[in-house]
């Protein structure tokens, strides 16, 4: 119960603490709004020192303008003279009003006669005003003569024809800023100084100021960001000689200075009378609040909690259906009730403890009996130890050493330095085998070409299976070309003589692609991706060969892959375009019908160059598409002009002509624009029957029967022979040129004409 009670005077306390800090923040708001005056009142000071700055050098701007005119119009150097004198006489802190000439010689206006040797057009003014050809103002530097800081105007002169005429200039004094920094400073304690955009103190109104000495704005605040004065104007919270208050800037863009002032919040804000009037409202208000808590708690609380005491002390271990009496006036029914709700639950709780140590009983025998089962499955596992370690180093279809076995050894070579090397090894037409015969007759050619490979190796080799149809030879102490080519002619040469696996026949090749360690590489990583350039290579070059790597080979991989990309990202953003190339008929002259010619804007790469890599990588499928697509909506647009259609011949590689939905993906489009189908002829090559001319033949009569063209291009330049002419139904067959020009030399030939 005592503890309860001490309980409701901390909640007491907390709410008094709550209206205190309600207090203390209404303080801050009112510190807020003296902060905003203070904003205002630096920002009104910053405007008068920038307006009073510009003014000053509108005035100067103005003398120069005088000054130009007087060159124009005077003819002697003295009347020149004569007249900058008089310009200056008015204007205290002009140190100089001065002009440059071409010939190296100058007019100075102050009594200083410049030495024979000065060559006026090498001065930094000088050059400055000829090669900008309009005003100029150099930054501020220190006169040693004058010991005072001042910035020169510039102005070239020229005469009627536009000839240069010279640079008239005036040196001006800048100290009289000293003076305006010092009037219209933001506050009694406040700071106002100019500085460069490197944070180099220029000007300041400061008791310790010297202009020799050159001060950083960083030194004494933490203002230590240059990246802040990029900003042409800003305000920021700041400390300057350790007091805080507000830091406001301006870029004077005409003197490429910046003009800061700073006020601290110590000339704006009392905080002793602040804390005080703090402190008085929070002690009123506690006292307050605390009397009539007390007086409230003594009838609300005490009591009603002294009786509900009493009925929980009732409460026994002995007697779990014990519940709270609950009527009409006690206080705190719901706690009772929560009470009530809790010894229920209690209740229940017990007798589910006691229902689960039934359960657990039981289940402790079951774990005895899991137990002994974990301790067989152990057993077994035992016994399997020695597989798993084999399936860890060997590959499971062939029996081989996996390719982490393989990327251990060569590192080891590698660490101990020794010279060898790597053969990667793919079986030629792997997949047509896995297609034609099935991926169960693949998998026995995979054991065979595994087992033959650690059979006919020399000690110092060993085979490993890399992945699909991929094997890696990996050749230690052997990196003579003469040699390596001899390892793998003998592989080739036992792998031909092998005409039957499991029943079936089989003629079986390898291309190969090998690298020497450390010739071509010091890791794994750089070896096997290498090794798998000079494949490629090897499978580019017709198959069933040897490439050894070269230098050359890393870049025209690089290059395949750069035009790879190029593809994807120009079928992305569908920028190909369509060139169309008209046939003509040599008897009339007329268009018979246009020839489809695909390029990728804004690249000069004629279509020899990416339709093969388009073909490798798959992207050729889409492209395809995109061409038929791209063909049917020209000659929806020349019929929406009123032109005459004449068919668009579109050619279709293999890979697109036995694409399963070419036949569907046509008549689509072709029904969706509402197009003849004898408009488009679909353009194929003799490489199409190489598999099966009985499936190409089907495919062909399929396409025929959507009522376009078929034609057959290159005739006479691949497999079949004119015996295949009448078989194959096409709608036009087009003879290589190098037929044509091969008979065109034979006298005996003639020319049959219908």
């Amino acid at each position: 119960m005592k503890t309860f009670i001490r309980r409701i005077y901390v909640l007491g306390l907390l709410f008094i603490l709550v209206v205190g800090l309600n207090i203390f923040f209404s303080h801050r708001n009112l510190e807020s709004q003296l902060r905003r005056e203070m904003e205002r009142s630096i920002s009104f000071k910053l405007e008068q020192i920038t307006e009073q700055v510009s003014f000053d050098l509108a005035r100067v701007e103005n003398t120069l303008h005088a000054a130009e005119v007087i060159a124009k119009t005077a003819k002697e150097d003295d009347e020149i003279l004569k007249a900058f004198s008089e310009l200056l006489k008015p204007h205290e802190t002009y140190l100089a009003i001065f002009m440059g000439f071409p010939s190296t010689k100058s007019i100075y206006a102050n009594d200083w006669i410049p030495p024979p040797d000065l060559d006026v057009t090498t001065r930094p003014w000088y050059e400055a005003a000829v090669r900008e050809g309009k005003l100029i103002l150099t930054p501020p530097y220190l006169d040693i003569a004058e010991d005072r800081l001042v910035f020169t105007m510039a102005k070239p002169v020229f005469g009627p024809g536009a000839e240069l005429m010279g640079v008239v200039g005036i040196d001006k004094s800048i100290q009289w800023m000293v003076g305006l920094l010092e009037r219209e400073k933001a506050s009694e304690n406040g700071h106002s100084f100019f500085f460069t955009p490197e944070g180099r103190i220029v000007l300041c109104a400061c008791p310790d100021y010297e202009i020799n000495r050159n001060r950083n704005i960083a030194e004494f605040s933490d203002l230590d960001d240059s990246s802040l004065w990029q900003n042409p104007r800003g305000l920021k919270q700041a400390t300057l000689h350790g007091k805080e208050g507000y830091f406001r800037w301006e870029v004077l863009e005409d003197l490429g200075l910046i003009v800061g002032t700073f006020a601290p919040l110590s000339d704006f804000i009392d905080y002793g009378a602040l804390n005080l009037q703090f402190l008085a409202s929070v002690l009123i208000l506690s006292v307050v609040i605390f009397y009539l808590f007390f007086i409230l708690q003594r009838q609300h609380v005490i009591k009603p909690i002294r009786e509900l005491g009493e009925d929980i002390m009732a409460i026994s271990p002995d007697n779990l259906a014990y519940r709270l009496p609950i009527h009409k006036g006690h206080f705190f029914p719901s706690l009772r009730q929560t009470i009530n709700v809790i010894l229920e639950e209690n209740q229940d709780h017990f007798e589910n403890i006691m229902q689960q140590q039934e359960e657990l009983s039981a289940a402790y025998a079951q774990l005895v009996v899991h137990e002994q089962q974990l301790q067989t499955q152990y057993e077994e596992i035992k016994e399997h130890e020695a597989h798993i370690r084999f399936l860890a180093e060997r590959d499971p279809l062939t029996g081989l050493f996996n390719r982490r076995k393989f990327a251990e050894n060569l590192q080891s070579c590698l660490d101990k330095g020794s010279s060898g090397a790597v053969f990667m090894v793919d079986i030629d037409n792997f997949k047509n085998i896995n297609d034609t015969q099935g991926h169960v007759f693949g998998d026995q050619v995979l054991r065979f070409v595994g087992a033959f490979l650690n059979k006919n190796l020399k000690p110092n080799a060993t085979a490993y299976r890399f992945g699909g149809d991929e094997f890696l030879l990996l050749v230690k102490k052997e990196t003579a070309p003469k040699n390596l080519g001899q390892i793998f002619q003998s592989l080739t040469k036992g792998l031909a003589e092998t005409t039957e696996i499991a029943g079936r026949q089989i003629n079986l090749a390898l291309s190969a692609g090998v690298v020497c360690y450390p010739l071509h590489g010091k890791t794994v990583d750089e070896l096997l991706i290498k090794a798998d350039i000079s494949l490629h290579n090897a499978k580019q070059r017709g198959k069933s060969r040897l490439e050894f790597f070269e230098g050359g080979m890393a870049a025209t991989f690089s290059k395949r892959i750069e035009i790879e990309n190029l593809l994807a990202e120009t079928l992305k953003e569908e920028n190909f375009t369509l060139l169309y190339q008209p046939v003509i008929k040599a008897d009339t002259g007329k268009i018979a019908y246009y020839e489809a010619l695909i390029r990728i804007k804004g690249q000069p790469m004629p279509a020899a160059d990416f339709i093969p890599i388009a073909e490798e990588s798959n992207l050729i499928l889409p492209i395809g598409r995109w061409v038929i697509a791209a063909a049917i909506k020209q000659l929806t647009e020349w019929r929406e002009r009123g032109k005459d259609l004449r068919p668009i011949s579109i050619n279709v590689s293999p890979k697109q002509f036995y694409d399963a939905y070419l036949a569907d993906f046509l008549s689509s489009r072709l029904k969706a624009n509402q197009i003849e189908p004898a408009l488009i002829e679909m353009e194929i090559t003799e490489t199409v029957f190489i598999d099966s001319m009985k499936e190409a033949v089907g495919i062909i009569k399929n396409l025929k029967d959507l009522g376009v063209v078929i034609t057959l291009d290159d005739f006479g330049t691949g497999y079949s022979s004119m015996n295949y002419i009448t078989s194959i139904p096409v709608d036009r067959i087009k003879l290589d040129r190098r037929i044509t020009e091969k008979h065109a030399e034979n006298p005996a030939v003639t020319i049959a004409k219908p």
